[in-house]
């Protein structure tokens, strides 16, 4: 009943009091927890020129008599006037206030994207009539579209305006610069990850994450970023920042770092897996063609989750990888004495690709009490190629954590949270996905 389009219910009725006394409902409780002083109010692709997913708008009879533009506003003012009363300032988002036709020319460029004003004079009377108090968040996501924007004229109808990138870093980057030309309060880091953000969204969208590592970079060390100039060379100009590719760190390592440091320093238990191990990893008849010896644990820019000198790993029901014949259909790791343990931490790699998501392999924990807990392996989620020299869209939270030269191996670490940490775990069963390559596992650690 709140619905502007009952058919294609996705935007409400913004002339039926009820409609706000459900959103001031919301709004109350979210100021209750969080005591903001910002307050991001959406408004983003209420109409799309020649798109209708989102229902028709307007819809209602009345609503089509005032139409789209006036209901605009008077939501607007509604929701930001609430908001200033308790203090709050409102963000909103700005393609609604844009023309294709609008902003500076790019030589080459196409019209400006994310701008679904229907007419110019439509974005004018938008930009006019909402408050001035209002922060204009402007957004675009594909590197180089963010060079032909909003800044400029959101702040000539008297708004403060923000930068909004996603993931991409020439498109971060680009951003950076833009909020630097035209003098704007700086990014606002874009992070799609539906409407259920929790850890597991890790698995699925790690780039969005990491790329605050790059949104962080730019938005604060800005021009000053750029290399210094060459003898005899002229400063460069102000926004000049460096590529990503360029920097002296990758994103994806300083996230897995930050990440893990935040939660915290954790006593460990290393299980040795030489009593199990049918595989050398180097030596006569190992898999040194891949490999070189694994650093201690702890050193630098290592998980500590490998042992010093470990001299055997894992191979489980597999293809043969390197000449060494697979395992068994399965292989279980036997504790000396059964450990609890919140937390579990396997290093690992898969010997080639497979599909995106396709199940390498399954580890299965044996609890003492004879009850066990499974773990799937996808690939590319929880494991990825011994190969792998760069983190694919989407992997799960691991890292390489060794180079053969400049060549860079992977094995990538699966911390698996057990839910029921206060049991004891007495074994660990490996089994691989039958007739797939053969996963190899390194070392395991449980974390008390």
């Amino acid at each position: 009943e709140l619905a502007e389009d009952i058919a294609s219910p996705h935007v409400y009725d913004a002339s039926n009091p009820a409609t706000y006394r459900l959103v001031f409902d919301l709004f109350t409780e979210t100021l209750d927890i969080f005591q903001p002083k910002l307050f991001h109010i959406g408004h983003d692709e209420v109409k799309i020129p020649g798109y209708d997913a989102f229902g028709r708008y307007p819809a209602r009879p009345a609503n089509v008599a005032k139409g789209a533009t006036a209901l605009f506003l008077e939501d607007s003012e509604r929701l930001t006037g609430w908001l200033r009363e308790r203090g709050v300032r409102s963000i909103m988002w700005g393609d609604m206030l844009l023309h294709a036709s609008e902003g500076e020319p790019v030589p080459g460029g196409p019209a400006m994207t994310a701008a679904n004003a229907p007419s110019v004079e439509a974005a004018e009377r938008l930009r006019s009539g909402i408050p001035r108090d209002v922060i204009l968040a402007d957004w675009r996501y594909t590197p180089g579209d963010e060079q032909r924007n909003g800044l400029r004229l959101f702040q000539a109808a008297g708004h403060k305006a923000i930068a909004c990138p996603w993931f991409q870093p020439e498109n971060i980057r680009g951003w950076a610069e833009q909020a630097i030309r035209h003098d704007s309060l700086g990014l606002l880091g874009v992070t799609w990850a539906g409407y259920d953000i929790n850890e597991a969204l890790l698995d699925s969208e790690y780039r969005q994450f990491t790329a605050f590592v790059l949104d962080a970079e730019y938005a604060w060390s800005g021009s000053a970023l750029h290399a210094p100039p060459a003898p005899g060379e002229a400063e460069a100009s102000s926004g000049a920042a460096t590529p990503a590719e360029t920097l002296p760190y990758r994103a994806e390592d300083v996230f897995v770092r930050s990440y893990e440091d935040v939660r915290g320093a954790r006593s460990a238990y290393a299980l040795d897996l030489g009593p199990a191990a049918n595989v050398a990893l180097w030596g006569p008849g190992g898999l040194d063609t891949l490999l070189t010896p694994l650093p201690a644990a702890g050193a630098e820019g290592v998980d500590a989750v490998l042992q010093s000198g470990a001299p055997a790993g894992l191979v489980w029901e597999g293809r043969a990888v390197a000449g060494v014949a697979p395992g068994d259909a399965g292989v279980t790791i036997t504790l000396a004495r059964p450990q609890a343990a919140p937390e579990l931490l396997f290093a690992h790699a898969l010997e080639r690709a497979i599909p995106d998501g396709a199940e390498a392999g399954q580890y299965t924990v044996h609890y003492a009490d004879g009850s066990a807990e499974s773990i799937s392996l996808r690939f590319n989620r929880d494991i990825r190629t011994i190969d792998s020299s760069t983190l694919p869209d989407g992997i799960s939270l691991g890292r390489a954590v060794w180079q053969r030269g400049a060549v860079r191996k992977c094995v990538s670490t699966l911390r698996w949270r057990n839910p029921r940490p206060i049991s004891l775990i007495r074994a660990i069963t490996l089994r691989g996905a039958a007739g797939g390559p053969a996963p190899v596992l390194f070392a395991l650690t449980l974390l008390r």
